[in-house]
C-alpha cells in the first residue's frame, strides 16, 4: 500500500504537541497503572499476588489461549455466543483493522464506509489495489443518524463486499440504535455483503436507552460479521497493545489468522498476563465505572460550555465513546474553517484540538485543501481524560472565543457544508 494517504490525525498531532498546556486530542482515558489496577480491584490481594507473578514470568510466546476466553468472556454477552474459538489476538485494534481488510478484500471489490470516520477505516481499503469506496455520510442534522435508504442504494450489486462501521462512533460520540443495525444486517444478508465493526469504544454507553449490544449478536442468522477491539479506550490500557479480531465464519478466521502472521502477529506475554487480570471480574467491572464516571462528568462540562457559547458553537451531544464532535461558527450558517481554528487556538492559548475536516474528512491535505468540506467547522473533542484539564482548557476556549476568534477564517461556502 505504497499510495496510502498520511495518517493525518497521527500528524496533526505530532506536529502540533509540542508547547501544549491542555490537550484534547485523544480518545484513550488516563491510563491504568499497576497500582491503580490493585486498587480497583474487589480482591486487592489476589490482584496483587497475581501481578507479582509476573517477575516469574516466562517471556516466550504466549499461548493466547487464556487472554482469548478473557476477551470472550469479559467483552461479550451470552446471547452473543462468543467462545475462545471466535478470537484472534492482534497488536491493538488498528492491526486487527488491517488484518481483517487486507484478507477480504480483492482488486474489484467494493467497500461501503460509513463517514466521518477514524482515517483507518477509510485508508486502507482506498488504498487496496482495484478496491473502490463509497462513503455512507452521516447527518449532523439528524443526531449524525444515516439513511439506510441511501446505504442500500450505494450497493453495488456483486461488486460490493464490504461495509465498514464504527460503533460507537469516533468521532461523533454517536451510536447506532437497534432499529438501524437491525437494517443494516438485513441489508448486508440480502447483498451478501460482510459487516466489519470496529467496536474499540464499546461499552462506553451513557444513556441506558442506548443500544449497547455488540453486532455479533446477529452472527449466529449471519455469520459474515467480524468485529475487532482492544483495550485501549474503555479499559486505560492502550499501552498493553492488546486488540482482537471475533468472528463466527470459521474460513475468514483462517484467512485473518493466516494474514495476522504477516502484518502484526498477537500480543505479548506480559501484556496478555496483565491484560487477563484487567479483564477478570475482580477488576473491570470498576474500571469500567471510572471511565463512565470520567466520561460523563466531562460532558456535562463540556455541554455548559456549548449552551453558554452558542451560536458560535454546537454539537449533538454524545451518548457513547470517547469523544465528541463539535462545530465552531461565524454564525448559524457560516462554520469557520477547523484547521486555521485549531492552529490559532494553540498558537495564542496552548489548546489542542483535532480539525475534524483533515483528520476525519475523505481525503487529506495532499488533496489541495479540499479534503472533508462537508464536515467543516467541527473539532474532535476527547472526553476521558481529566477533568482538570478539560475545566481549565475550556476556560483559554471562551478566552479566545472572546477575543481572538474574529481572526479565524470562515470555511468556504460550499452547498455541502454540513451545519448543525
Amino acid at each position: 500500500m505504497h499510495n496510502i494517504e498520511t495518517f493525518e490525525l497521527i500528524k496533526w498531532v505530532n506536529d502540533h504537541f509540542p508547547n501544549t498546556l491542555y490537550s484534547f486530542f485523544g480518545s484513550a482515558p488516563v491510563a491504568l497503572t499497576l497500582e491503580s489496577l490493585v486498587s480497583l480491584s474487589t480482591d486487592p490481594e489476589t490482584t496483587t499476588r497475581n501481578l507479582e507473578s509476573l517477575n516469574s514470568l516466562s517471556l516466550e510466546l504466549p499461548t493466547s489461549f487464556i487472554i482469548r476466553k478473557s476477551i470472550a468472556t469479559a467483552i461479550f454477552s451470552d446471547t452473543d455466543g462468543v467462545t475462545t474459538e471466535h478470537v484472534l489476538t492482534t497488536a491493538g485494534s488498528t492491526g486487527g483493522n488491517a488484518v481483517v481488510m487486507q484478507s477480504l478484500l480483492q482488486p474489484g471489490d467494493h467497500v461501503i464506509v460509513q463517514y466521518p470516520t477514524f482515517g483507518q477505516l477509510l485508508a486502507i481499503p482506498k488504498a487496496l489495489p482495484g478496491v473502490n469506496v463509497s462513503l455512507w455520510k452521516m447527518d449532523p442534522t439528524k443526531g449524525w443518524d444515516a439513511d439506510i435508504n441511501e446505504l442500500e442504494a450505494l450497493v453495488q450489486k456483486g461488486k460490493t463486499k464490504l461495509l465498514v462501521l464504527n460503533n460507537p462512533h469516533n468521532p461523533t460520540g454517536s451510536s447506532l440504535t437497534g432499529k438501524r443495525r437491525r437494517q443494516i444486517v438485513d441489508i448486508a444478508k440480502k447483498y451478501n455483503i460482510w459487516l466489519h465493526v470496529d467496536e474499540i469504544f464499546r461499552p462506553l454507553f451513557y444513556d441506558s436507552e442506548v443500544d449497547s449490544s455488540s453486532f455479533l449478536e446477529f452472527s449466529d442468522e449471519y455469520p459474515q460479521i467480524v468485529v475487532t477491539g482492544s483495550l485501549s479506550k474503555a479499559w486505560a490500557l492502550a499501552g498493553l497493545r492488546v486488540g482482537w479480531v471475533v468472528t463466527k465464519e470459521r474460513r475468514a478466521l483462517r484467512a485473518f489468522h493466516n494474514m495476522a502472521k504477516y502484518l502484526s502477529g498477537e500480543c505479548g506475554a506480559l501484556d496478555e498476563a496483565i491484560a487477563v487480570e484487567a479483564l477478570s471480574s475482580r477488576c473491570r467491572g470498576n474500571i469500567l465505572q471510572r471511565q463512565l464516571h470520567q466520561a460523563q462528568t466531562n460532558i456535562s462540562i463540556l455541554e455548559k460550555f456549548v449552551q453558554r457559547n452558542v451560536p458560535k458553537v454546537a454539537w449533538t451531544k454524545p451518548t457513547s465513546g470517547a469523544t465528541a464532535f463539535v462545530q465552531f461558527r461565524k454564525d448559524v450558517d457560516r462554520p469557520v474553517d477547523d484547521i486555521d481554528f485549531c492552529e490559532k487556538l494553540k498558537a495564542v492559548k496552548g489548546v489542542l484540538l483535532v480539525p475534524g475536516s483533515l483528520c476525519f474528512g475523505d481525503g487529506s491535505k495532499e488533496t489541495g485543501g479540499q479534503a472533508g468540506q462537508d464536515i467543516k467547522g467541527f473539532v474532535r473533542w476527547h472526553l476521558t481524560g481529566s477533568t482538570e484539564v478539560m475545566e481549565k482548557g475550556i476556560t483559554e476556549i471562551e478566552a479566545f472565543l472572546n477575543d481572538g476568534f474574529d481572526r479565524v477564517k470562515a470555511a468556504p461556502q460550499l452547498p455541502h457544508v454540513s451545519r448543525l
